[in-house]
């Protein structure tokens, strides 16, 4: 990327923000959350309140994320040299310094991404199309997808230590990326006939790292508070088991279990993994599509629907693109997205 174009795109995340917290904070009165979705950010500075006490997380407070996660929304606390509690004011303080780190996190997938495309480096801007720009903003998902990408370039490159160690960390922020492990693996073992255990062990071995304080400081409670958490939460909304039980099986007079509804799922969830054994992953461009699959439909068949995941994916799309018609696509994904949410979502209430 030329130092021109390099510019041109800070100056663009730059204004971005400005105008986000200026003159668009509060949606210009709108219900709608055309540009600021306050609930998540003000849930994560909630969820950093430990460091004003140097209490425990996990244990002196909530928290349904992982540890990675968890710890970094201490961070925008920090930068402010606000270590009180928080007010209305500071939750959009903390807010607008939030969102900062995540366009600069957005950015260098950007670069990143140009960086790696081989032929039509313009396509990863597409990462600033209002869904995936919009979610950045608001949520911390730009954070693991740029971890992944950093992962599958050093497999591409070779070093698959590095790679299953970022990797890692990636999973231990958002968990979805445990899930391209054994793609990594098995995409590997096509190239050296041979199961890479080392890194097997780095990726175990750094999770242990990460989630170690937890478990010294907090014990088994602590350890498995988030899962905990999201396990209770259900069917919710518009995923794809909700939408069935409520638009299709309760009006033909099916009642389906809750609960084998959720587990049935489940499966299916990781049906994609189980399969992966059986696919030819031989090149770099199989890799990337296989990973697709994986991701889609894991996040297809989950029993809550975020709209963020496009955060998840889009990465991967942007490097299989090949034709005008792939372009199209991924520009009637990226604003289809934001007009289901959080436009049709708040109009509809």
């Amino acid at each position: 990327m030329s130092k021109k174009l390099f510019l041109l795109l800070v100056s663009v995340l730059l204004a971005i923000w400005v105008s986000a917290i200026s003159v668009f904070q509060f949606n210009l009165g709108s219900k709608i959350r055309w540009i600021n979705d306050y609930y998540d950010r003000s849930v994560y500075a909630e969820r950093a309140t430990w460091i004003f006490d140097h209490g425990i997380p996990y244990v002196d407070t909530l928290s349904e994320y992982p540890q990675v996660p968890t710890y970094f929304f201490a961070v925008p606390y920090l930068a402010l040299g606000q270590l009180q509690p928080i007010e209305t004011v500071s939750v959009r303080l903390y807010s607008a310094v939030f969102s900062l780190f995540m366009l600069i996190v957005l950015g260098g997938t950007v670069v990143l991404l140009y960086r790696s495309l081989p032929e039509n480096k313009n396509l990863a801007f597409l990462l600033l199309l209002p869904a995936p720009l919009y979610f950045t903003f608001n949520r911390f998902d730009i954070l693991p997808a740029l971890m992944v990408l950093v992962s599958i370039l050093l497999l591409f490159r070779g070093d698959t230590l590095i790679a299953a160690i970022v990797l890692a960390i990636g999973t231990m922020t958002k968990w979805y990326p445990a899930l391209l492990l054994p793609v990594f693996l098995l995409y590997e073992h096509e190239k050296t006939k041979r199961i890479n255990w080392l890194a097997i062990v780095a990726f175990v071995a750094t999770c242990t790292v990460i989630i170690a304080p937890t478990f010294v400081l907090g014990g088994w409670a602590a350890l498995l508070m988030p899962y905990r958490m999201h396990l209770a939460r259900g069917l919710e909304l518009v995923s794809l088991p909700a939408l069935l039980q409520g638009q299709l099986f309760l009006p033909l007079g099916l009642n389906v279990d809750s609960y084998f509804m959720g587990r049935f799922f489940l499966v299916l969830q990781f049906l994609p993994v189980f399969l992966s054994p059986f696919v030819q992953l031989k090149t770099k461009e199989e890799l990337l599509s296989w990973s697709v699959i994986v991701i889609a439909l894991f996040t297809a068949f989950s029993e809550i629907y975020s709209p963020q995941w496009i955060l998840w994916i889009m990465p991967f799309l942007i490097l299989v693109t090949k034709t005008k018609m792939d372009v199209l696509l991924l520009v009637v994904y990226g604003v289809s997205t934001y007009i289901a949410f959080p436009l049709i979502f708040d109009w509809a209430g």
